[in-house]
């Protein structure tokens, strides 16, 4: 049994709303997940990362509903290629989040992505990628920031109109024997402390074309996401130039500081308990020793005194003798001979200068900290959850059996394996473990460790999880293809010349990994999606029956999802997967076609079909492009409150409205998919589009299907098939793109299980 003997405080929760103060959740949001009672989880990271920076904390998180626990990282890649990275150059402090890089020895050169797991309100999630940072080399020597200190007075930051100048800093070269040329400056990071700024979404600093760092005044102190006293360290992003060498982007650790001073604005303590007890040797009263206070202010010069002690909201003159406080740090102490009383609770008033203080200017924090009077509280003496046999997709819970102090216990796993991250949940005030219904807890042995703790100590308790195979479950069907291409990536799609071709087929049979012999039976359904062409499915054996008509084959591309769903008893469960089918026939003499011609890619991590080939045209004079009838249909995207996206053309999909509404456009608008507006190519706003026909000359990828990164998102990641309407030209006129002749050669399925 491991004793703590502390007094609990809700730090983690002050450190988390600090951080939730100082940040922006812009560009976080993108990789958050959110449970049904309105759960958030963003990180603000550092943007880069140098090899100068082992030891830095480079990541914090901060939440939106019931507070976090058991942080974990789950996975981490290198690079555009998602590359698994196995070192040890990264940390997370389960308790707070907060990730840390430890060396920086054997890390490459680029971006590394960050997906971690946490525990809030005893359930587990999982948030793939959170965290982006990039590596960097450092710049080199002769890079200078002078002055590399600058302090400005807080007031008059906080006023865009105030004419108080700001002092400013230049970035230079110090003549070194290497002549440096610097071709551009940027910020990279900012942060204060451990706490880390977006400055891009709420710029506090900025850099001119010429190297010239300044303060952006103008914040509204109300909201808490923008600047607050402190020191704050600035990190820049360099492109730098030796002679006779390439230009080389760095980066320039801890390039400037600024001191930010005020007088004190805001005081605040973690609330804490004392115990009452009955003043016995084995039920002893117990005193408490507070955090350090969150001062909203400078902490030069910060002087802390008692004013008042409040004992149920009336003030308490011989209370106040109980309450002790260290005027340099702001630390409260009250003795274990206090004589309280169970259920009283206390509230504390304390003043606070600091050298930026008017004279005879005092602030005070009325109700700063609050304590509660608990009665005698034993520490976590055992617990253990014993043996569970549980079976994949059925639900299950496991209660504790607990004994030792209730008051202010918390039960949390503690390094609950990864593979179980995803399916189990732990109630934090009950410690009932559970599964949900459909979990996909792989068969086998677990040990699973959780941890029960209150403000006197904590210990560790075992549950052995056994878990069997559902006869239920299996994990694919899929049609293979007759374009030669691999069949288990890119799988169910057909591509035909002719009707004869259509009815040479005749029939296409699925392949599963379905097992029959635990007693389950397998039906099979389908849904026609786009364009049906005739086709039919076997009730049992799941076979397809190609429509063999004159009028199937007018189609251009058909769509349909065909679903697989296993039965035993009153259970099912069951797997869906589109099928597609390219009908590929000359139009208006032309003929494009993409291998594969299913653009499968991560809604997050985007990506570039196939390079087609065009037949029928001079490849100089063929321009094509996104342009009408934008449809829709979903697989398993869904939103945070678990309602999945809708399906279906753009008036009648709110999920593509929405999408079509972030990139700023009305559901008429080829805009968010097109390559070319007006007379030219949209070049300022390629990287904003959900995607485009890429029609750059003299490319290599021309013509290939562009899907830009983290843009497919409406509170939740596209999962699903899209299509829209492509138009062509063959005279090389861009204005005649838009009246042209209309051909849909190509489907793009967002799948959101890719990585």
């Amino acid at each position: 049994m491991k004793l703590k003997r502390q007094h609990f405080s809700s730090g983690f929760l002050a450190i988390l709303m600090l951080v939730l103060m100082a940040v922006s959740t812009t560009s976080c949001k993108d990789t958050e997940t959110v449970d049904t009672s309105g759960f958030q989880l963003h990180y603000t990271s550092m943007t880069d990362i140098a090899p100068s920076m082992s030891g830095y904390v480079i990541a914090n998180p901060s939440y939106k509903g019931l507070p976090p626990s058991d942080f974990a990282i789950t996975r981490i890649t290198f690079g555009e290629e998602g590359e698994a990275y196995t070192g040890d150059s990264f940390q997370i402090d389960a308790s707070s989040g907060s990730i840390e890089i430890l060396n920086t020895d054997n890390l490459s050169v680029g971006v590394y992505r960050i997906s971690v797991s946490c525990v809030s309100g005893g359930t587990t999630y999982s948030f793939p990628d959170i965290v982006e940072v990039n590596f960097l080399k450092p710049v080199p020597d002769g890079i200078v920031v002078e002055p590399n200190l600058l302090t400005a007075d807080y007031n008059d930051i906080l006023d865009a109109n105030s004419e108080a100048e700001m002092p400013t800093a230049q970035v230079t070269t110090d003549n070194s024997a290497e002549h440096i040329t610097i071709t551009g400056y940027a910020i990279s990071n900012v942060r204060r402390g451990d706490v880390i700024y977006d400055n891009t979404a709420n710029p506090l600093f900025a850099i001119s074309e010429t190297g010239e760092i300044s303060i952006v005044k103008g914040h509204d102190e109300a909201t808490e996401t923008n600047l607050v006293p402190g020191v704050y360290t600035i990190d820049l992003k360099l492109n730098t130039r030796a002679a006779d060498a390439n230009s080389e982007l760095g980066i320039y650790t801890d390039a400037l500081q600024v001191n930010v001073i005020s007088a004190p604005r805001g005081l605040s303590y973690a609330d804490g308990y004392v115990e009452a007890g009955d003043g016995t040797s084995e039920h002893p009263m117990r005193g408490f020793t507070s955090e350090a206070p969150v001062l909203r202010g400078s902490a030069e010069g910060a002087n802390y005194a008692i004013v008042a002690v409040k004992r149920n909201g009336v003030e308490d003159e011989s209370a106040m003798a109980k309450f002790s406080i260290d005027a340099a740090t702001g630390i409260i102490t009250i003795g274990d001979d206090h004589g309280f009383v169970i259920d009283d609770v206390y509230t504390v008033d304390v003043s606070v200068t600091n050298a930026y203080s008017a004279e005879g200017e005092v602030y005070v924090g009325e109700d700063a900290l609050t304590i509660t009077v608990v009665d005698w509280v034993s520490a976590p003496i055992s617990l253990s959850y014993g043996n569970v046999s549980a079976q994949r997709l059925i639900e299950f819970t496991a209660s504790p059996e607990y004994e030792g102090g209730t008051t202010a216990l918390v039960y949390s796993f503690d390094n609950l394996d990864e593979s179980l991250a995803d399916y189990l949940s732990i109630d934090s005030e009950t410690g009932v473990i559970s599964a949900a219904q459909m979990h996909e807890i792989t068969p086998g042995d677990y040990t699973v460790v959780v941890k029960a703790s209150n403000f006197v100590g904590e210990i560790t308790g075992t549950m052995n999880l056994h878990v069997d195979e559902h006869p239920c479950y299996f994990t694919y069907i899929r049609y293979g293809n007759n374009l030669g291409l691999d069949e288990t990536t890119e799988a169910s799609q057909f591509r035909f010349h002719s009707l004869s071709e259509i009815q040479s087929m005749g029939t296409i049979a699925p392949k599963t990994d379905f097992n029959p012999d635990g007693g389950a039976t397998l039906t099979w359904s389908s849904e026609a999606k786009f364009q049906s062409a005739g086709i039919s499915i076997d009730r049992n054996t799941g076979v397809l029956t190609l429509g063999t008509t004159e009028a199937n084959f007018a189609r251009e591309m058909p769509i349909i999802f065909v679903t697989a769903t296993a039965t035993l008893d009153d259970f099912s469960y069951s797997h869906v997967v589109p099928v597609f089918f390219h009908y590929a026939k000359e139009v208006n003499g032309i003929t494009l076609e993409y291998t594969p011609f299913v653009f499968r890619t991560s809604p997050r991590l985007g990506g570039r079909s196939s390079v087609p080939v065009l037949g029928g045209a001079d490849a100089s004079n063929f321009l094509i492009d996104y342009r009408r009838s934008p449809q829709y249909w979903n697989l398993n995207g869904e939103r945070s409150d678990g309602t999945p996206h809708e399906s279906g053309a753009i008036a009648d999909n709110q999920f593509l409205t929405n999408l079509w509404t972030t990139y700023g456009a009305g559901t008429g608008s080829k805009d968010p998919m097109g390559f070319f507006r007006g007379t030219d190519i949209d070049h300022s706003n390629l990287s904003r589009k959900l995607g485009y026909v890429d029609n750059t000359s003299g490319s290599s990828n021309k013509y290939s299907v562009v899907v830009n990164p983290n843009l497919w998102n409406d509170d939740g990641w596209a999962d699903g098939v899209f299509m829209m309407t492509m138009t062509f030209t063959v005279d090389g006129n861009i204005n005649n793109v838009n009246g042209g002749t209309e051909i849909r050669p190509i489907a793009i399925w967002l799948d959101k299980s890719l990585n």
